[in-house]
């Protein structure tokens, strides 16, 4: 799918250069840890995300905004290849996220807010939207992005036909970097490898970030506190051998060698997982592929040894470093940098 030299993909070099302000920024993530605490998003605020057959019928999604017209939008969404078993992220809290990526065009869509309105069904829309009355998906934003599999990670004006609007909020996260490629799946949790970054959010500096962020949607102006586009790891040498639990190893592992990129600002320091209703057998929310069959934190099949706040605690923190704002993987081309600073 995304290319494996994206940022997203390609491993950190053990000698990637530290932040020499690191320990601070270290310090405000365990701070916010202790105060907003930790999540393992699961449920509450997990991402959908669907492969849509080449044959796949295309159809309309409608996009109810709070913040103008938004014709661009409306017009990648125009004719979207919707697979039949796609469902939305609810009736769990969240930002109803759903991924989509259609292999036979390389083209992907991300929407926000997603979810399905029968003939006759409700008309209840995300706050503040002004809701219309077709039937059929509806969102409040997303983004568009045609040759994904080439692309470096992130959204940009010239990969839709048309453009992407990127200063009206061109996609879902508030640093223009895609959802996709960080979800931790099922797949990869049931294995105990995950082989690629993984997204990172917690409250951020307003106006600022830093590649591979491209924009911030920060509230905060202490200085102290991380911007969007960093990238925390674990020392390279660290074996992590303190943690037991094998699926917060595995976490934590990718975090080492993979990264752990700040995308958002959010109330909890959260890691984002698959959520069930991606998950086949188990949209009508009766199999909970996190929990097993029992439903249970640590029961026959579950991957989640215990609640997903309890495991995500155990995360070492302190142990944590922020790669130098200088870094750039080898295969970044000149001219492919971005707008982060």
């Amino acid at each position: 799918m995304l290319s494996p030299t994206s940022v997203w993909n390609q491993p950190l070099p053990a000698d990637a250069p530290i932040d020499p302000a690191s320990a601070t920024y270290v310090a405000s993530l365990v701070s916010q840890k202790e105060e907003y605490g930790a999540a393992i998003s699961f449920r509450e605020w997990a991402l959908g995300h669907w492969y849509a057959p080449e044959d796949c019928p295309r159809q309309k999604v409608w996009v109810d905004v709070k913040d103008g017209n938004r014709p661009k939008l409306r017009a990648a969404f125009e004719s979207v290849p919707i697979p039949p078993e796609m469902r939305a992220c609810g009736p769990f809290p969240g930002d109803q996220i759903a991924c989509l990526y259609q292999p036979s065009t390389d083209e992907y869509w991300e929407f926000h807010g997603m979810q399905q309105f029968e003939v006759d069904g409700p008309r209840t829309g995300v706050s503040g939207c002004s809701t219309l009355s077709e039937p059929g998906w509806h969102c409040n934003a997303g983004a568009a992005c045609k040759s994904f599999s080439i692309n470096p990670g992130w959204f940009r004006e010239e990969d839709w036909p048309g453009g992407g609007d990127t200063s009206a909020r061109w996609g879902c996260s508030g640093s223009l970097l895609f959802l996709w490629p960080h979800v931790i799946t099922v797949a990869e949790a049931q294995r105990f490898y995950i082989p690629h970054a993984i997204r990172l959010t917690i409250p951020v500096r307003q106006k600022t970030w830093r590649w591979p962020a491209q924009a911030s949607d920060g509230e905060s102006d202490d200085t102290t506190q991380p911007q969007p586009g960093m990238i925390f790891r674990f020392n390279p040498t660290d074996t992590l051998s303190d943690v037991t639990d094998p699926f917060l190893k595995a976490v934590c592992a990718a975090i080492r060698d993979f990264g752990w990129i700040l995308t958002d600002g959010g109330q909890t320091v959260a890691l984002k997982c698959e959520s069930q209703a991606t998950i086949r057998g188990s949209q009508a929310f009766t199999v909970d592929a996190w929990k097993g069959a029992e439903d249970k934190f640590g029961g026959s099949g579950a991957i989640l040894s215990e609640t997903a706040a309890a495991l995500a605690k155990k995360i070492p923190f302190s142990r944590l470093q922020v790669v130098d704002a200088s870094y750039r993987p080898s295969s970044i081309a000149p001219g492919g940098l971005g707008q982060g600073v």
